[in-house]
């Protein structure tokens, strides 16, 4: 796909008509069990307006039994279906159990545009919007799932401390538009608790990563850093069960203090064992144990992986398994990976550059990889946030088994420079939906801002699994003999 710099997008002046590649996230069905002839309302959430959208009820087996067309605008749409093959005058879908799949077609330009943002598009001012919600103290992450039965699909969900001697934090919950959704203060219904060693922490708790669980699409877990006296700079590792819901608690927390700034955050079972990792200030990368019974990490059982002498800021696995590990560094900052062999096999120490595949080091002045995103189609992005060269770097695909390079700014794909953007060297972070389109937040100023690469795209959404429905057969009655 041909890259274009978003620097150039805006001296074009096509921001304003900027689109992303769309998706529909939400599917939800007004019934789970109708009768036979008796039909039922598809609610569905798009992040862009489409050009069409095809929907169609398929059966378990997956053959199509009904298709018809959706509506195609931006944000919440409803449709009905009459429980027949076209949704008119067709026959009756027959008794069974069925889920939706919704298809979103838009042919958009190619070339880097920002589509969306919490503020208008192309407003580069300090935002408002959120500065209610975020109380003083802005968020060191944000979540984006492409597991379509998780509650989080669909949705952009930053993560944020707040400044009370309680300590908690929050997930602030956006409709795939970047709108807030409506009525959510942000804290009310949404708070996790806050990290120590065990002692009383009577300040700001730092939120720095969070993730959903790869095989609990209900699940999340959060890092963060002890804000003041005994527990500052220690780590505290949380989880909690269902996303979106009121009052979540955290496990028992487990505190290192070799564990320091601990930015970046994975869980993922390798071999039938469920792990974290996570970063470390000083270049480390720590694996520990989690009980996958109750979902608590082992304290006993945590391993240093890798050593070097830059900072820490990020690790994330790709689908093949591999790890890909971001770093801080006044030489421009590095992007690791280690095969999925080596990972799954590694001990002490045994995660190092001289034994990576992927060695990526940033432009002249691009430093600071803050993460890694990775895009379906396997691309892998990066955010540079310190330096005249900073922004998203298109890095290479998964699919290359070796990668040494020097990132170019014939790499970048969006120019912070450009916009102008200077994202926090703490906070600043990036993510990919299922449809390719890049995330970016700004902690500094609460902005959240969305960048799509355009192209002519047919999304394919299948409806979670919660959303099975039954169609009953019908009953009949009349005479008979007796």
């Amino acid at each position: 796909m041909k890259r274009l710099l978003f620097a150039a997008l805006l001296a074009g002046g096509l921001v304003s008509a900027a689109q992303a590649v769309p998706y529909a996230g939400q599917i939800r069905v007004s019934s789970l069990s109708v009768a036979q002839g008796v039909g039922l309302t598809i609610n569905y959430q798009l992040n862009e307006t489409a050009d069409s959208v095809g929907i169609e009820i398929r059966n378990l087996s997956n053959v199509v039994v009904a298709t018809f067309t959706g509506t195609a605008a931006q944000g919440a749409n409803s449709v009905a279906w009459n429980g027949t093959a076209d949704n008119a005058a067709g026959a009756a879908v027959t008794a069974g159990n069925y889920r939706v799949r919704i298809t979103a077609n838009k042919n958009v330009p190619l070339g880097w545009t920002e589509f969306a943002s919490n503020r208008s598009v192309g407003n580069y001012g300090t935002a408002t919007i959120l500065n209610t919600i975020f109380d003083g103290y802005s968020g060191r992450s944000f979540i984006l799932s492409r597991n379509t039965d998780s509650p989080a699909f669909g949705y952009v969900l930053g993560i944020t401390s707040y400044l009370t001697t309680t300590n908690h934090a929050a997930a602030v919950v956006f409709d795939s538009d970047l709108s807030i959704s409506a009525g959510d203060d942000g804290f009310a219904s949404r708070k996790l608790k806050g990290f120590g060693d065990g002692v009383a922490i009577t300040n700001n708790t730092a939120f720095w990563d969070a993730v959903i669980d790869p095989d609990d699409p209900t699940r999340v877990w959060a890092t963060g850093q002890g804000g003041v006296g005994a527990g500052a700079n220690q780590t505290g590792l949380m989880t909690a069960s269902p996303i979106l819901s009121d009052n979540l608690v955290d496990a028992d927390p487990f505190d290192r203090a070799a564990v320091i700034l601990p930015r970046g955050l994975e869980v993922k079972t390798i071999s039938g064992t469920k792990y974290a990792f996570l970063t470390g200030g000083t270049g480390i990368i720590n694996r520990v144990v989690i009980d996958g019974t109750n979902n608590v990490p082992d304290v006993a059982a945590v391993d240093i992986l890798g050593v070097s002498a830059v900072y820490s800021r990020d690790v994330r696995f790709d689908a093949a398994g591999n790890l890909y590990y971001t770093t801080r560094d006044v030489a421009g900052g590095n992007i690791y990976r280690w095969d999925a062999a080596l990972v799954a096999s590694a001990v002490a120490d045994s995660l190092t550059p001289a034994n990576a595949s992927w060695t990526i080091t940033g432009t002249a002045t691009a430093a600071n990889m803050m993460n890694a995103a990775i895009a379906p189609n396997g691309d892998v992005y990066t955010l540079a946030v310190t330096g005249t060269e900073r922004g998203i770097y298109l890095v290479g695909n998964i699919s290359a088994p070796t990668l040494t390079k020097t990132l170019a700014l014939a790499d970048r794909v969006v120019d912070y420079v450009a916009i102008p953007w200077q994202p926090s060297t703490a906070g600043g972070r990036i993510a990919v939906d299922i449809a390719g389109n890049v995330y970016a937040t700004d902690n500094s100023v609460e902005q959240v801002r969305a960048f799509s690469p355009g192209g002519n795209t047919s999304q394919i959404v299948v409806a979670p699994s919660s959303e099975t429905f039954a169609v009953t057969a019908a009953n009949v009655s009349g005479w008979g003999l007796y």
